[in-house]
């Protein structure tokens, strides 16, 4: 993802709001530990699955339903089209961020699949 662009989309975010944006070297970080700021020790070990090349955003800060709505009318407002995005939460914090975006992207795909059948 461009500095543009992760400059634009930083802007719509609430200050409340923390985002990563992630790339392949991250792929072997535990999601919890991504918003820490300690250097991590972990090995890239780069992975040619092309769910991989998506853009992907991960953020904290949302507290209810009507945080994450107000996100994504930011995007649309601002006519800034939207990566995929996951939040960090209980039961992925402990997930490998590939393990995480497996599950994201293959939801997103099934998503988009069923969307085209209505």
């Amino acid at each position: 993802m461009s500095e543009d662009r992760k400059d634009r989309i930083s802007k719509i975010l609430k200050e409340d709001i923390t985002v990563k944006f992630i790339d392949k070297n991250m792929l072997n970080e535990v999601v919890g530990d991504i918003f820490n700021d300690t250097e991590k020790n972990v090995s890239y070990k780069p992975d040619n699955d092309s769910i991989f090349d998506n853009e992907f955003m991960l953020i904290q800060g949302f507290d209810t339903d009507e945080d994450i709505r107000e996100l994504l009318f930011s995007f649309k407002s601002n006519l800034v089209e939207r990566p995929i995005t996951s939040s960090r939460t209980e039961s992925n914090e402990k997930w490998t961020l590939k393990e995480l975006l497996k599950e994201i992207f293959e939801e997103n795909e099934y998503m988009k699949n069923y969307n085209k059948q209505k």
